[in-house]
């Protein structure tokens, strides 16, 4: 019989091969339909690490029962139409034991690890084989990859309370698209072609963003008001997509990751600790129990430290003092002249931070100053956790950054991110004209709407102070 064989990278020809012979407890089926998947291209292209060339691809299948061996339920007949499930188990991993054979650590994929579909005819033990009654072979190719999407909408947890953030409009996309609709979410499709876009949003999509034309994060904050989706799907498989749904998902959110990057991925680690934020409470409370040599042990020590210095930057706690020299040399207190009797809204950069958040982070901070470098009643400050003063300096002439800036090179080893409790940089705290903690770590719409806030509390204040004195 024929099949399609990928011999080398960017190598493929038909070659003959012996049509199988049935095994007992096996079902031989008959190729109809084959979807060709971005893995498929992958190994054509030389960019799947997981592949044993050469290999016949495809695992997107549509067929109908030949034959079937002995062993074989009954409830499998020639003539039915069915698709297969393309994966192995072992039964023996870890993820087997556990009930996870999706994820068994021996998997061998159709058109990976082992020949695929792209025959006329496969093999396979029959509990691998899913009927589709009424379903015709051609419809019964999409089932795989729509499966997938479906999978990762119920990985992700997905109600009609959440936002949907799905990247990629491909055949796995749609399948997360439609899941996640039918789950009453709101959905965000993004991808690079305004095609698939319009198909998305046909079936189901509520927003589209082409990634290419438009700024992701920008009409983020404008569809979730700056809040961020409470589920990212990336479903194509690229560092920029990757890095884009980590940098993206809403705190506490969540991230399911489908397609793999064909090459490495460096991803602000940052966002793992802080979208996830840690229950201090909790912490403490499990410390405490702890007995014998556990309470010894350094990262308990750390994890103490790491408690105390969060309980004093607490929101209603008065701000530690600092020192630090700003760009001219001068020592700024948190009682300089130009922050008496100010809200004073105080944050924390570096050039070397992450340029996709720094960049948010500054045109928000600039809009901010703008609006009240000249109001009595609220100013700016910029601390720098840079180490090299040139950097810093140029950072601070590149971005425009016109606000009171200091440093003091330490990074974030310095007193003042210690005293703070600054674990990733950007982040904002705001305080009140006598220096207490107002609010920490605000973005988008939620800053703009608490300085405002602020403002025009003090505003009002300084009114009723005025007619009591009159």
């Amino acid at each position: 019989m024929k099949a399609i064989q990928i011999t080398a990278p960017s190598e493929m020809k038909v070659v003959d091969i012996e049509k199988p012979v049935l095994e007992p407890g096996e079902v031989l089926v008959k190729i109809k339909y084959v979807g060709f998947c971005g893995s498929d291209l992958n190994t054509f292209l030389g960019r799947n690490p997981m592949v044993k060339l050469p290999v016949i691809p495809g695992h997107e299948v549509g067929a109908v029962i030949e034959a079937v061996g002995k062993d074989v339920p009954d409830s499998l007949k020639p003539g039915m139409s069915v698709t297969v499930n393309p994966y192995t188990n072992c039964g023996k991993c870890a993820s087997c034991r556990n009930g996870r054979v999706n994820a068994c650590e021996h998997n061998e994929t159709l058109g990976v690890q082992r020949n695929g579909a792209m025959c006329e005819y496969i093999a396979l033990p029959w509990s691998k084989i899913i009927p589709a009654h009424r379903i015709p072979p051609r419809d019964c190719a999409l089932i795989e990859p729509m499966s997938v999407g479906f999978h990762a909408v119920s990985r992700a947890q997905v109600t009609d309370i959440d936002i949907v953030m799905v990247i990629g409009c491909g055949m796995i996309g749609m399948g997360a698209i439609v899941r996640s609709a039918l789950r009453g979410a709101t959905v965000i499709a993004v991808d690079l072609d305004d095609e698939k876009l319009e198909l998305a949003k046909r079936i189901g999509a509520h927003h589209t963003i082409n990634s290419m034309t438009e700024n992701v994060h920008e009409c983020l904050t404008k569809i979730t008001e700056g809040l961020g989706p409470d589920v990212v799907i990336e479903a194509v498989g690229s560092p920029a997509t990757y890095v884009m749904a980590v940098n993206e998902v809403g705190f506490t959110g969540r991230v399911v990751c489908i397609g793999y990057a064909k090459s490495e991925v460096s991803f602000q680690t940052k966002y793992f600790v802080q979208k996830e934020s840690p229950d201090f409470n909790k912490i403490k409370k499990l410390i405490e129990v702890m007995t014998g040599i556990l309470q010894d042990k350094l990262y308990i020590e750390q994890l103490n430290e790491a408690i105390s210095l969060s309980e004093k930057t607490e929101i209603g706690k008065y701000a530690p003092f600092f020192s630090l020299p700003n760009i001219k040399g001068e020592k700024i207190t948190r009682s300089s002249e130009d922050f008496k009797k100010k809200n004073l809204l105080i944050n924390f950069w570096a050039s070397w931070g992450d340029s996709i958040s720094n960049h948010q982070s500054n045109t928000e901070l600039k809009e901010i100053y703008q609006k009240y470098k000249k109001n009595k009643h609220i100013a700016m400050l910029g601390i720098s956790l840079d180490m090299d003063k040139q950097e810093w300096q140029d950072a601070i002439k590149r971005d425009t950054l016109n606000w009171e800036q200091v440093c003091d090179f330490g990074g974030l080893n310095s007193e003042v991110a210690k005293q703070y409790a600054i674990k990733q940089v950007p982040s904002n705290i705001l305080l009140s004209a006598d220096g207490k903690i107002l609010a920490k770590n605000l973005k988008g719409e939620q800053l703009k709407k608490k300085i405002e806030e602020v403002v025009t509390a003090a505003e009002e204040k300084e009114k009723q102070d005025n007619k009591k004195k009159k």
